[in-house]
This record gives structure tokens, sequence and C-alpha cells, in this order.
């Protein structure tokens, strides 16, 4: 075994110290990341769980789904009132005072009421009472013609 001189010897312990003090400052150099990034971390989710940012988050949220019902409200009511302005048309379409404004009229037999559906059901000097759209008319059959 060869001899190494004390020199040499403190020449590399010292080139030894120097190699693990760098290697040591950059072990605590990566320490402080880690443990830096990691307290972040415990900040970012602690101020998320304070009072105030809950109550902002909540406000927020509540705030949305308020906007969210609104807009359902409206669109409901919205297509309830197209229904119902369908229904309504619908309705008059059929009614029989809309008949009578096209210019039709309603006749009924003046001594019973009943509704005269074609000509057979009167004879000549029959009273009728016509039914227009505003008013009624108090009639005389004078002739009466039929379809054959």
């Amino acid at each position: 075994m060869r001899r190494v001189h004390p020199r040499e010897r403190i020449a590399r312990l010292h080139q030894r110290l120097q190699d693990l003090a760098k290697r040591l400052g950059l072990a605590q150099t990566a320490v402080q990341r880690i443990t830096s990034a990691a307290l972040q971390a415990m900040i970012a989710r602690l101020y998320r769980q304070h009072p105030d940012q809950i109550m902002r988050e909540g406000r927020l949220r509540l705030h949305h789904l308020y906007t969210r019902l609104l807009t359902g409200v409206r669109q409901t009511q919205h297509r309830q009132d197209q229904r119902v302005l369908l229904a309504v048309h619908r309705l008059d379409t059929l009614s029989p005072l809309a008949t009578l404004r096209r210019g039709y009229a309603i006749i009924r037999r003046a001594d019973n009421g009943v509704i005269v559906r074609d000509a057979d059901g009167v004879v000549r000097g029959d009273e009728v009472q016509a039914h227009l759209a505003h008013g009624r008319l108090q009639c005389v059959v004078n002739k009466i013609e039929t379809d054959d």
C-alpha cells in the first residue's frame, strides 16, 4: 500500500469537504423549494377554507343559481304564454262568434228557439230570428229554396 503525504491527504479531504458542502447547499435549496411549495399549497388550502372565502364562493354560487332559476322561470313563463295564446286562437277559431263575425248567421225558429239547419225546417210564413255577430233580426220566411 502506498503512503500518502499528509498535505495530499488534507487536500483530498478538503476537496471532499467542498464537494459535500456543495451537495449540502444544493440539497438545502431543493428542500427549501419543496418546503416552500408545500407551504404555499397549505396556505392556498387554508385560504380556500377561510370563512370569508367560503362565503364569497357561496354568494357566487347562489347568484349563479338565482340567475339560472330566473332564466328557467322566464323560459317556462314564455312557453306557457305561447301555449295559452295558441289555445285562445284555437278556441276563437272554433267559436260560433267567430263564425258570425265572418258573416254567417244562426237561424232559430221564433216559436220554440230550435236552430234551423236546413230549409225543410220551416214553412212559408214562419217567423225566425237571425242571430248575427252584432244583433238579431226578426224575419218572416217568404220563399223556400232547397238544394236538390
